[in-house]
């Protein structure tokens, strides 16, 4: 589980799991401990993406 993808289709903006300085996004955290960025207006997309996700590697 060391991969940091997320979905994006603006083209400009790459995310990851990681501290980027970006204040225009926002970290969130799942109940499983996932971290991921959710860009405003993305955050429910970004939730359930991650949940998904969460879910196919086992952790659900």
């Amino acid at each position: 589980g060391g991969s940091s993808q997320a979905p994006t289709n603006n083209g400009g903006t790459s995310q990851s799991a990681g501290n980027n300085g970006n204040s225009s996004s926002t970290v969130r955290t799942t109940d499983h401990g996932t971290k991921y960025i959710a860009l405003p207006g993305e955050e429910e997309a970004m939730k359930k993406w991650v949940e998904e996700n969460e879910r196919a590697r086992g952790l659900r």
